[in-house]
C-alpha cells in the first residue's frame, strides 16, 4: 500500500483518495439485511452473503452495526425492547412466586 502511494506521488499524482476497485461491494443495505433476518431467523451469514453478493465478513460487520447476534440457533437483537424486558421480568417474578409457594418441579 505504501509503495503504491509512493509510486503515485513520484509520478506526480498527489491524489490521496483511494481508487475504486472491482469486486464485491463493501457495504450492505442494513434495511435489506433486517428484512432477510426477519423472514428467516435461522439464515446463515454465508446464505446472506451469497444473496447480497458480498463476503461473509461484510455481513458480520453489518450485523454488529444493527446490533444483531446469532444465539440459540437464531438471530436476535443485542438489546431487548421494553416489552421484552417486561416479559422477562414477569417470567422471573412468576418463577420466584412458584418457588416461594413450593410449586416448583423439584421433589
Amino acid at each position: 500500500m505504501i509503495e503504491s502511494k509512493f509510486r503515485k506521488f513520484k509520478a506526480g499524482n498527489f491524489d490521496i483518495e483511494d481508487e475504486s476497485r472491482s469486486g464485491s461491494p463493501t457495504e450492505v443495505d442494513c434495511e435489506q439485511l433486517k428484512q432477510i433476518i426477519d423472514q428467516d431467523r435461522n439464515v446463515s451469514t454465508q446464505t446472506i452473503a451469497l444473496e447480497l453478493d458480498v463476503c461473509q465478513k461484510t455481513i458480520a460487520n453489518a450485523l454488529k452495526r444493527i446490533n444483531v447476534t446469532f444465539k440459540f440457533n437464531r438471530w436476535v437483537r443485542h438489546e431487548l425492547t421494553a416489552q421484552e424486558k417486561s416479559g422477562l421480568f414477569g417470567s422471573a417474578q412468576r418463577s420466584k412466586e412458584r418457588e416461594n409457594s413450593g410449586q416448583n418441579c423439584d421433589p
